[in-house]
């Protein structure tokens, strides 16, 4: 270095920005760690009965579907589609049964 010269320390901000990161993904992880050490599983026989539960409430909300189409009160497109594609269902299960 020349006479007279004072060499000046730069920060490394690579490095901050490395710990500001290393921070920010410790305190993700852990949170996961926590979330997953306090789940619960279900037992068998809980799983069957919301799988049970799940499907009557389908099979309801299909019945009030159906009874909406056929009085005309369904509006969206989406609604309609499923609607005929349910009754398409009932009556090939119905030609099935008999």
């Amino acid at each position: 270095m020349a006479k007279g010269w004072v060499s000046i320390e730069t920060v490394n901000t690579r490095k901050k920005d490395y710990d500001r990161n290393e921070i920010s993904r410790n305190k993700r992880d852990n949170s996961f760690n926590l979330l997953i050490r306090n789940t619960k599983t279900l037992s068998a026989e809980e799983i069957k009965k919301n799988s049970e539960d799940l499907y009557l409430h389908q099979q309801l909300e299909d019945a009030k579907l159906l009874e909406a189409f056929e009085k005309k009160r369904v509006k969206s497109k989406t609604a309609i589609k499923r609607a005929i594609r349910l009754k398409r269902e009932l009556a090939k299960k119905e030609n099935k049964e008999v």
